[in-house]
């Protein structure tokens, strides 16, 4: 690994790991926000095979420091992929959004199953009484999530993009 790939990686794994210690319990939603990001600038800097060291070497150190976000750190890997190709490919802002909430729904809801079932804890049960106890509440909230979350990373990141091909590419 090259000293500029290096640089990258060590600092995004420390802004993923602030992050992971800074937004807990409700305010964990914006880890859905920030680590995708971080993900994202570093997928399009580096290759993918330092990139997939980067995800390894954070997937170790959550493991060791952050044992509830263990799936998390895959399934941000997997949406900072899916914002470096949906930017790549300029998709409409409306197009990518829905595109975003899709993947979000459809991994945060995996993900938390995974959680729920590997490693024991009961975030589905937590959503549920957020969600006064109904299966509509839970998928209200499921919902409204994913559009929040896809909003923000569809304008967030168009941003990053655009000063990214400005300045970098």
């Amino acid at each position: 690994m090259d000293n500029n790939s290096l640089t990258y990686s060590a600092i995004s794994i420390s802004l993923v790991l602030v992050s992971f210690l800074l937004f807990r319990g409700a305010a964990n939603i914006v880890n859905s926000i920030t680590v995708p990001i971080i993900l994202y600038i570093n997928y399009a800097r580096i290759d993918l095979k330092k990139y997939l060291l980067m995800i390894l070497t954070l997937f170790i150190l959550s493991f060791l420091f952050f044992f509830q976000q263990l799936f998390f750190i895959i399934f941000y890997a997997i949406l900072g992929g899916v914002l470096y190709h949906s930017f790549k490919r300029d998709i409409n802002f409306i197009v990518r959004t829905i595109l975003f909430a899709i993947t979000f729904l459809l991994g945060f809801v995996i993900t938390i199953n995974i959680t729920d079932i590997v490693i024991g804890t009961a975030l589905r049960q937590a959503l549920a009484a957020a969600a006064a106890g109904s299966e509509i509440g839970l998928i209200f909230l499921y919902l409204m999530t994913s559009i929040l979350v896809a909003v923000t990373l569809s304008f967030v990141g168009y941003q990053i993009d655009k000063r990214f091909r400005d300045n970098f590419f």
